[in-house]
């Protein structure tokens, strides 16, 4: 757990939980973020906060949308961030769960999120937030730019996605094809709640919330809906990009099938030749001719030569 007491003019001081006196907080801003997974914060939590039930439950839960209320005169939110510490798996967007008031706010997360590492990067440096309105925009705006973020790399692995298509590629690309559609879904799952999330915040009717705040927050709305909009082009592409590779497999198929159908047209009557010559019966023409195998044989070149002309002037070849 990380407790930062902020000055109101950029600066923050990591205290500790001792150290924080509500009672004596008023001319300062409390910042608390936790880990809902620890059972120290969530014991501190339930003792030492005075929240409210509703609250609390909001900041522990385990699974949950991203949704956006108004209490009397906080805010409970609940947001989602791109995961950043397992690179393979940007789509498992790590829970953010928020109760902001005028002087403090209380966050969670079981995982690392760059939006808090800024902030308190931020604080360390004096040009963190003032009030909380720059708070929940910092935060909000962090979470949208790394979405961003990851919305860019997945344009370029869409793209090579694409080129290995026009590369003739084989199971590799189907593969990756699969994932990059399966990452997509997931991500967009989260995001189109959490636009309407920051939409409805951008209008709630907060006292400490600025209009600075409202505009700021609305773009970042907006920038959601842009990023969803990225997402399903993203996922048209990547169903065209399936249905070529499909084509060039069938058409593929088809050209293998067609070689074979020739070869079994021009084989089929040699082995009807060479099949009836053999059969071990009396009366075989040439049986006692010393030249019969090479008139047969001239003669299967012969009709070989015949089908192939027949093939060529119908132009199945």
């Amino acid at each position: 757990m990380n407790i930062y007491r902020m000055d109101r003019k950029g600066n923050g001081t990591p205290i500790s939980p001792q150290e924080l006196d509500p009672e004596k907080e008023d001319n300062t801003l409390i910042w608390v973020h936790m880990d809902y997974e620890n059972p120290d914060d969530l014991a501190w939590l339930k003792q030492q906060t005075g929240l409210a039930p509703i609250a609390r439950e909001a900041l522990i839960s385990e699974e949950t949308r991203p949704r956006s209320q108004v209490l009397d005169e906080g805010l409970m939110l609940s947001l989602r961030g791109i995961n950043y510490e397992d690179q393979d798996s940007p789509e498992d967007m790590i829970a953010l769960r928020l109760w902001v008031e005028k002087n403090r706010v209380f966050s969670s997360s079981a995982r690392d999120l760059r939006s808090i590492a800024q902030i308190e990067n931020l604080l360390a440096q004096g040009r963190g937030p003032k009030n909380m309105s720059e708070f929940l925009v910092l935060l909000v705006r962090g979470l949208v730019e790394g979405i961003e973020d990851a919305l860019a790399v997945c344009r370029n692995e869409i793209d090579e996605l694409e080129e290995a298509t026009l590369d003739r590629m084989g199971q590799e690309l189907k593969s990756n094809l699969m994932q990059f559609r399966h990452r997509i879904i997931i991500i967009r799952r989260y995001l189109a709640p959490q636009r309407d999330a920051l939409t409805r915040l951008s209008g709630d009717p907060l006292p400490w919330l600025t209009k600075a705040g409202r505009l700021r927050l609305r773009e970042a709305g907006h920038t959601l809906v842009r990023c969803i909009e990225d997402l399903d082009a993203m996922r048209d592409q990547a169903a065209i990009i399936q249905e070529e590779w499909i084509s060039q497999n069938a058409q593929q198929l088809n050209s293998r099938m067609y070689v074979l159908s020739i070869i079994t047209i021009i084989f089929l009557p040699l082995s009807f030749f060479t099949g009836l010559l053999g059969i071990n019966v009396g009366g075989i023409p040439g049986a006692d001719n010393p030249h019969a195998f090479l008139i047969i044989a001239v003669v299967l070149v012969s009709v070989v030569i015949l089908q192939l002309l027949i093939l060529k002037k119908n132009h199945w070849l």
